[in-house]
């Protein structure tokens, strides 16, 4: 069993009086119904969104001045989502929530868990290609890699053409669950970033740094859907062996998603998109950080339908002109003739 520790009241304190110093914000305050919009991206519709999680396990961050590499998502936590917050000063934060664990994390973990925070939600995908983007961090790295100890999530599908149900949370280009043992300093190290045990500088002094001791990179994980069909997504967190140490699964914003597969691998593309103004009033520029080659630029509404098109796109910006398109929440793909694919959202007015 991993050493126990107390959480004194003068360590609350301290840890409440860094929380407006840090750079990562949170928000337990959210709703189902607000986390379907926040969750839903490009050609997919999301519903019965369901939460059962202790009240500060989950919630929403903003995390664009931080280490953490995700812009803005959606965390699930063994223990608290404020002990996400940095900086990176203690190498074993940990909340205990006392709850139970999950039928499933048991078995992937082959042992009981504890302090499970759960949500559900239905899916229907508009294309082929089913994605979503994800992160894995945890105060358990490194000290508890290979030591016995480790804390177990999973990303699990199921739906047409999928036997029972299925882990997508998975290592890029394997059937490797990703998990302390399994994505650490020693194994897939390009997919890990250390941030040190909490105890040196400079992660116990800089507020822009997480407070996991490890954290993946942002991963995406996919599968092959069935357009227009029902698929379910369970994603579940929690600990193995004891309610100690915290770990936690950070799911990107708008990032469950669908595109029309074209054998491109989409995680060789990291091209990001700026569009002003925002919201599109009449003519909107796109900027895009990488040139592209003769592009095709596509507005689909929030059902698929391809609304407009612009091809032989080139250079590193372009105009859009909305015309007579009502407005409304609108979705986008650019897709050049070197196989670089970037998709998201558009607001028009």
């Amino acid at each position: 069993m991993k050493l126990l520790f107390t959480i004194t009241l003068s360590t609350i304190l301290f840890l409440s009086s860094n929380t407006s110093k840090a750079q990562l914000t949170v928000d337990t305050l959210v709703s189902p119904s607000q986390l379907e919009f926040f969750l839903q991206g490009f050609g997919m519709t999301i519903s019965n969104l369901t939460i059962n999680c202790a009240s500060e396990a989950m919630g929403t961050f903003n995390g664009a001045n931080s280490n953490i590499g995700i812009n803005q998502g959606l965390a699930l936590t063994t223990g608290s989502i404020y002990n996400m917050i940095g900086p990176n000063n203690s190498s074993s934060i940990s909340t205990a929530n006392n709850t139970p664990g999950d039928a499933d994390l048991d078995t992937l973990g082959g042992t009981t868990t504890y302090d499970a925070c759960v949500i559900e939600f239905d899916c229907v995908p508009v294309f082929n290609l089913l994605l979503f983007n994800f992160a894995f961090g945890s105060e358990e790295y490194i000290e508890f890699v290979d030591a016995g100890f480790n804390d177990v999530f999973a990303i699990y599908i199921s739906g047409t053409g999928i036997s029972g149900h299925k882990n997508i949370a998975l290592v890029p280009g394997t059937v490797v669950p990703v998990a302390i043992d399994n994505v650490n300093h020693q194994d897939y190290p390009q997919y890990y970033n250390d941030n040190g045990d909490g105890n040196s500088a400079p992660q116990n002094t800089d507020s822009t740094v997480i407070q996991y001791d490890g954290f993946t990179t942002n991963l995406i994980g996919q599968t092959n859907v069935t357009p227009g069909q029902t698929y379910h997504f369970k994603i579940a967190v929690a600990d193995v062996g004891d309610s100690f140490f915290d770990s936690g699964v950070v799911l990107e914003g708008n990032s469950f998603r669908s595109i029309q597969s074209t054998g491109i691998d989409e995680a060789t593309s990291t091209t990001e998109v700026r569009v002003y103004p925002s919201p599109v009033t009449h003519t909107a520029t796109f900027m895009v950080d990488a040139p592209l080659t003769n592009a095709t630029f596509t507005l689909y509404d929030a059902l698929g339908k391809v609304v407009k098109r612009k091809t032989n796109i080139n250079g590193t910006q372009f105009q859009f002109d909305k015309g007579a398109i009502p407005g409304g929440i609108y979705l986008y793909s650019l897709l050049d003739e070197h196989g670089m694919l970037v998709h998201g959202k558009l607001m028009i007015e």
